[in-house]
């Protein structure tokens, strides 16, 4: 004799009552009145009051990310992985573009530390940097119309 507090009975229809649907789905049927009306789980069928089985399962299979027809999706980290490694790589020259287009930043960036090194020691380049700075701010206060400020 089959036990009567069993809830997940064995064999179910293909055409389920609301009830029996939202017990498949594992809610409540006000809950389930819900997820219908958001569009989280489909209408019942048309002319009828009776859910699709499969309808819902392909509801919840799109809610939970689960795709029968293609493969799992990569997880983040891994999609991440790839995406790194592409760039890195540079996809248009590989590893050695890569290695030279690093190493022209790092001496770009080391011209540009040298520049402001000289300029902080000589204080001929310091007084010619005050003097475009100067330049500089009163060109942009004739521009707004004010005058620059003096600095002593």
């Amino acid at each position: 004799m089959p036990d009567l507090n069993d809830s997940a009975p064995k064999h179910l229809p293909r055409i389920l009552a609301k009830a029996d649907a939202a017990a498949y789905c594992g809610l409540t049927e006000p809950g389930f009145d819900t997820w219908v009306k958001t569009g989280k789980l489909p209408k019942a069928m048309k002319g009828t009051r009776r859910w699709d089985i499969v309808a819902l399962d392909q509801a919840i299979d799109r809610l939970s990310g689960v795709s029968r027809d293609a493969p799992p999706k990569p997880s983040a980290l891994a999609a991440w992985l790839e995406q790194d490694a592409a760039r890195q790589a540079g996809e248009s020259g590989g590893l050695a573009a890569y290695i030279e287009k690093r190493k022209a930043r790092k001496a770009a960036e080391a011209a540009r530390q040298a520049e402001a090194d000289r300029v902080s020691v000589n204080p001929a380049a310091q007084r010619r940097h005050k003097a475009r700075m100067a330049a500089e701010a009163a060109g942009k206060a004739k521009e707004m119309g004010s005058r620059p400020k003096r600095r002593g």
